[in-house]
């Protein structure tokens, strides 16, 4: 039996659907389960660590938004090497929308994967800050390089119209 079976087999039968769930969406091996349970837990759980920190999604979330950012602006600057620094600022813009992490977020299904208060109403946001706090959590597992393919194949390839953005006006909020 190899490392990665013993794992698996030693985890509880939830930790196994949601390792599986993870596995599906990210196409990574989740080492630290643990991270990505805390990027999927809400804070009406009121959980905390042993130093009483809040233990949910919302630093995560945070962080992901920034590695998105960074990633994001990496592949525009190389996919369009003419594009002006404002023509650039829109693009991500268009790309790192809420509405659009909404959209994504929904797409992947991350709310099956939320564990939260049953009391609770949340607005729409929840999907794509939970897409955020998923690419936190890989970032914080798997590092710069496996997050950026994992934002490159599975959020940019997968649900991202590069001609369609190219194409698209941004408001003037935007």
């Amino acid at each position: 039996m190899n490392i990665l079976n013993h794992i698996f087999e030693s985890r509880t039968a939830e930790e196994r659907v949601f390792f599986k769930s993870l596995k599906k969406i990210t196409s990574l091996h989740p080492a630290n389960l643990k991270i990505y349970q805390k990027a999927f837990t809400h804070r009406s759980m009121q959980v905390k660590d042993i130093h009483g920190n809040s233990v949910n999604y919302e630093r995560l979330e945070f962080l992901g938004d920034s590695i998105l950012s960074v990633v994001v602006s990496k592949f525009l600057f190389n996919k369009f090497p003419s594009a002006k620094e404002g023509g650039l600022t829109k693009y991500r813009a268009k790309i790192v929308s809420r509405e659009n992490m909404n959209q994504i977020g929904l797409k992947l299904n991350l709310i099956d994967l939320l564990e939260l208060d049953q009391k609770i109403n949340f607005s729409e946001n929840i999907h794509g800050n939970l897409l955020e706090a998923l690419i936190g959590a890989v970032f914080i597992d798997s590092g710069y390089l496996k997050c950026q393919d994992f934002i490159l194949s599975k959020i940019i390839a997968d649900h991202v119209d590069i001609e369609q953005l190219e194409h698209s006006v941004l408001s003037y909020k935007g």
